[in-house]
């Protein structure tokens, strides 16, 4: 099961910006340059953990907390 702290990180590690950045109040639009970018994330998290979902559920994202519910990460 990954936690909160890996989670931010692999995202870290994903947009290469400090692990510090990240918390689940931070914008989503505060992480990424662009929505190219943002998609590129989404899709990496979708394949590093085996999760898939559809725009549906993307449209509700604003910050890294409601994507972490979306991964159902603690």
């Amino acid at each position: 099961m990954v936690d909160e702290k890996q989670f931010f990180s692999d995202m870290a590690n994903i947009l290469a910006c400090p692990e510090d950045k990240i918390s689940a109040k931070t914008k989503m639009l505060d992480l990424v340059d662009n929505s190219f970018t943002l998609v590129e994330l989404i899709i990496e998290m979708q394949e590093l953990y085996g999760i898939s979902f559809g725009q549906i559920e993307l449209k509700s994202v604003e910050n890294v907390g409601q994507l972490q519910d979306l991964f159902n990460i603690d």
